[in-house]
């Protein structure tokens, strides 16, 4: 896997946890628990492949702008 398509992954699993912390109710407290262990787990592999030195982005807004 790319580490821009690590970070974009990443960003989608933000977007949904933060929708789905903020309405009560909407998710089961298990799967916003279960994106949340994925998010962590995807950064970790984030975190392995800055093992180049080399200076990458971490927000999806941050490819963007580096595209």
């Amino acid at each position: 896997m790319e580490y821009e398509e690590l970070v974009q992954m990443i960003g989608h699993i933000k977007a949904a946890t933060a929708i789905g912390f903020g309405r009560d109710g909407d998710l089961p407290p298990e799967v916003l628990d279960e994106l949340t262990d994925i998010q962590n787990r995807l950064n970790g592999q984030r975190l392995a492949m800055l093992g180049n030195g080399r200076e990458r982005p971490y927000d999806v807004a941050d490819l963007m702008q580096s595209t």
